[in-house]
């Protein structure tokens, strides 16, 4: 690798890009070791772009156990957004790792997640970049291991990978690295050592027709750890703490893949997960938490839970959040206490129509349905989100016109609250490994029928909202979900011809899969077609433990409307999955309260204090308010109390003054925040050990002052590293010069410099100026670009000092 990569990466890329931070890593709680001195690097990709990328729970539990091993290191990856990716080819600059800004032909292994469909391209695109053939059979290394969701019907994948692993990832990641490293550079050996591992499946060495390739999982939850999430400096899809309290479901859906490839049922000990929150909470500084499971209220001892998370979250200031929640689980006093501090939307999931239920075994009660939304409503819940599907086997317009009755029901409940209400409308695919999986999935035309009606009935409706998903995303869904090895050719074809950042509305273009399909004489009509029960499936050869003819009876079943017992509650429904002896379901031990969480908070009266500090180096790619999101994490975890604003949706009391536009660097910044620090020096060597590279604590002290940092501290010296124009050198009068300025409603004011200029100095190679900051008046940048006669850019300015009232100043003055 040439050693100015990261210097042309940054130069190329950062400065020309329109969010530099999702590239530059540096995150708190992220691990960079010593690239020389481990024995075997993984580098870990999420098929996605890094906001969407830094919340999943599969990659950080896979960062955290290989970078737990002094012998190994582990590096993310996230897909770049379009506009790198542009810059990334015209240069022919790699993408590179967040930790030790690598290359991927630089690691031993690429393991890679497999969340959902339409990321397969995303997955294509990252190997173009990386300058590594898209077909396995041209591989050396890296080797490239797939797992995930996706993994479960490898076949349309198999020719870009080679190996996957099937199920929980979290035993079987220190054999493979075993493997690797005692086979170093010979990619024969390591293929075939891994084909013998349970869980794995390699492309080149299993044959599909006679080998069975057994789902891995973890039996016992308590016996990992849950991950510290890392801590993002761009804001992430998810901002909260998530932490998995439970895995696997057994109500049976007879939609849901999650629901059939997770079993057994397995709990976290209470203890466990409550040691975590408040250990997690500590050392990441999130505001909300949200503990994950398929069905939060199906965990054995949830009220107990349920009153120590609210113990303390009340008591930290932190937002709870509960997904997944089942109907007739909320009983009035659990939804008092929710709504009593943060009201975060109430979110349902009744799939189908009353009618529909038993079929699907989801056996909602709709009656009871409406009680729990009145409940809602009358605690001080507004937004209502309620979830289905449509396109449903046997399903008709009698079963959306049901859906349509259950939320006039809703409205009345309301009755003059005005509520928020959103219906969202996916549209169903049958899955692999699912009772549902021989089932046709509907057409577009049907589903195009249907989501005209579902406007007709809902579209006039008051107060009610209609999110309905893309037909023709799900088409191609179903086609990756129930491919054969044919499918891979699609997929190849597909990205040939242009498709990329498919799961983005946005981005789908269904004419450039058409394109595909038509190239490659492979039609869709193939995998949406109803499926024969005797037919021998691509994915039959992954054995999830469920047996075959359960998943027929299922069906069959579906088709009679009747319910099957959830086996946690009821009598074995004789899956096949648990032996009952090591294979079974397993309960929270605890049933009672056992830790106190509640934190002490220090009575003394809340005081004001500033923080002047340095950004510089890759701190200068982070916007104003990725800066002041990461100064909350930053303060929490430090560990003072920090004093939040009133209401429903409190904030903490932090002032960050003048905007800095991103790219310039300063030596001079400001913030100001409310709280109690018990201890100056301890707060400040915990601070100063979690600091990001480029941020550096220049002073701290008491602020007995009323007013913002805006009024405090206004007048700026800037160092402008671009040559001045000459008519600058020897005449510095201002007085008659005006900078237009654009306002908020387009129109333009002329501005006097003489009014904020304090200070110029022009050198032959740059200048020094000093400016009042006005409200509404002349920028920085805007004056810079004046005395160099074009547009400057940010990265050219350096803020070096800033003087206070009193006479106070804070910076330093550097050279050219």
């Amino acid at each position: 690798m040439p050693m100015n990569l990261y210097e042309t990466f940054e130069d190329k890329v950062l400065k020309h890009c329109q969010k530099p931070g999702r590239y530059i890593g540096g995150e708190i709680l992220s691990t960079k070791k010593d690239w020389s001195k481990v024995k075997l690097k993984w580098g870990l990709l999420f098929p996605d772009i890094y906001e969407i990328g830094i919340s999943n729970l599969g990659i950080v539990t896979l960062y955290r156990i290989l970078n737990a091993n002094p012998d190994i290191l582990a590096e993310r990856f996230y897909i770049p957004a379009q506009d790198v990716i542009e810059i990334m080819e015209k240069e022919k600059i790699p993408p590179l790792s967040l930790e030790n800004k690598m290359p991927p032909i630089a690691f031993d292994i690429i393991g890679i997640t497999l969340p959902y469909e339409l990321t397969v391209t995303n997955i294509l695109k990252f190997f173009q970049l990386s300058g590594l053939p898209i077909r396995r059979k041209e591989h050396s290394f890296p080797i490239i291991i797939g797992g995930g969701a996706l993994a479960y019907n490898p076949l349309p994948l198999a020719p870009f990978f080679d190996a996957f692993v099937i199920g929980d990832g979290e035993e079987i990641l220190l054999p493979i690295s075993e493997i690797v490293l005692q086979n170093k550079n010979n990619k024969i050996k390591i293929l075939k050592e891994l084909s013998k591992l349970e869980g794995v499946f390699v492309p080149q060495i299993h044959d599909t027709e006679k080998d069975r390739i057994k789902r891995i999982f973890v039996k016992d939850l308590n016996k990992f750890e849950p991950p510290i999430p890392i801590v993002p400096i761009v804001e992430g899809t998810f901002e909260r703490l998530s932490m998995e309290v439970a895995r696997g479901c057994t109500r049976g859906c007879r939609f849901c893949f999650s629901g059939m490839v997770g079993r057994p049922y397995r709990e976290r000990d209470v203890e466990n997960i409550l040691n975590f929150l408040k250990r997690a909470i500590e050392e990441t500084g999130f505001d909300e938490f949200s503990p994950s499971s398929l069905s939060i209220t199906d965990f054995s001892c949830f009220e107990n839970l349920f009153n120590n998370f609210y113990e303390y979250t009340s008591k930290n200031k932190i937002a709870l959040s509960l997904p997944s929640l089942r109907v007739g689980s909320i009983k009035p006093q659990i939804a008092e206490k929710i709504s009593s501090f943060r009201k975060t939307g109430f979110t349902i999931a009744p799939e189908t129509s009353p009618s529909l239920q038993k079929a699907l075994n989801k056996n909602i009660d709709f009656d009871s349905l409406i009680k729990d939304i009145e409940t809602a409503f009358s605690m001080g819940w507004r937004n209502i989100k309620l979830y289905f599907m449509i396109g449903l086997p046997n399903e008709d317009e009698k079963d959306i016109k049901e859906i349509n009755c259950f939320v006039t029901e809703i409205l009345k409940t309301a009755k003059n609250l005005n509520p928020h209400i959103t219906l969202s409308f996916s549209n169903f695919i049958p899955k692999p490994h699912t009772p549902l999986q021989w089932a046709k999935m509907a057409s577009i035309e049907e589903l195009l029928e249907k989501h005209k009606l579902l406007k007709k009935l809902f579209f006039p409706k008051k107060n009610v909202y209609l999110k309905l998903h893309n037909p023709y995303m799900s088409l191609m869904e179903c086609v990756i979900a129930r491919g054969d090895k044919n499918t891979a050719t699609l997929i190849e074809s597909g990205f040939n011809c242009g498709c990329i950042f498919d799961a983005w509305d946005d981005k789908f273009s269904f004419e450039k899969w058409q394109t595909a399909s038509n190239l490659t004489k492979i039609e869709f009509d193939t995998y949406l077609k109803e499926k024969n029960i005797h037919d021998k499936l691509p994915w039959e050869f992954i054995d999830i433990g469920i047996s075959k003819d359960f998943l027929i009876k299922e069906y069959d079943n579906y088709k009679k409307s009747v319910s099957t017992y959830d086996c946690r509650f009821d009598k074995c429904s004789s899956c096949g999955v648990c032996d009952f002896t090591e294979i079974k379901h397993v309960f929270s031990k605890t049933k009672e309260p056992i830790i106190n969480v509640k934190i002490t908070t220090d009575a003394t009266k809340n005081k004001n204090f500033i923080i002047v500090y340095e950004k510089t180096g890759l701190m200068k790619y982070l916007g104003n308010l990725d800066i002041l999101r990461l100064w909350h994490r930053l303060l929490k975890i430090s560990n003072i109390h920090l004093e939040y604003s009133k209401g429903h949706n409190p904030q903490p009391l932090i002032d960050g003054g003048w905007a800095l536009p991103l790219g310039i660097e300063s030596f001079c910044e400001i913030i100001k925040f409310k709280g109690f620090v018990n201890d100056k020096d301890t707060f400040l060597e915990k601070l100063n050990n979690i600091l990001p590279e480029g941020l550096k604590i220049v002073s701290f002290s008491e602020y007995n002052q009323d007013y913002p940092i805006d009024v405090f501290a206004k007048s700026f010296e800037f160092l402008c590293l671009e040559k001045p124009d000459k008519i600058f050198l020897n005449d510095n009068n201002f007085d008659n010069m005006t900078i237009t300025m654009i306002k908020k409603d387009g129109s333009k004011k002329e501005v006097f410099v003489k009014e904020q200029l304090l200070n110029f100095e022009a050198l032959e190679n740059c200048f020094y100026f000093t400016i009042l900051m006005k409200p509404g008046g002349i920028k920085p940048i805007d004056f810079a670009s004046k005395i160099v006669g074009r547009e400057v850019s940010p990265y050219s300015l350096k803020k070096l000092r800033v003087f206070c009232e009193g006479g106070i100043a804070f910076g330093k003055r550097i050279g050219c």
